[in-house]
C-alpha cells in the first residue's frame, strides 16, 4: 500500500471513531435516534429528520459542543 493510501485509511478510521463517539454523545443526550450509510456519507437521525453527519455538525451539533452538554449535565 502506498502512503497516501496509507494516510487515507487513517484519516477514515479516525472519522469513523470521531463518529462512534459523535453518535453515542448525541444518543445519550436524546438527539439522536438513528444512522444510516447513504452513498457513502454518514446520514444521523437527528431532532426527528434524517440529514448528513456533516451538515448537522456544520450546524452547531459539534463533538465539541455534546461534550461540554454532557459536563454541564453531569454538573447539575
Amino acid at each position: 500500500m502506498s502512503e497516501e493510501g496509507s494516510d487515507r485509511q487513517t484519516q477514515e478510521i479516525d472519522k469513523t471513531a470521531i463518529f462512534r463517539h459523535w453518535y453515542d454523545l448525541a444518543r445519550e443526550l436524546g438527539y439522536c435516534s438513528g444512522q444510516e450509510m447513504r452513498e457513502g456519507e454518514q446520514w444521523v437521525y437527528l431532532s426527528g429528520s434524517w440529514e448528513k453527519w456533516s451538515d448537522a455538525v456544520n450546524r452547531g451539533y459539534s463533538l465539541e459542543y455534546l461534550k461540554k452538554i454532557i459536563k454541564r449535565n453531569q454538573g447539575q
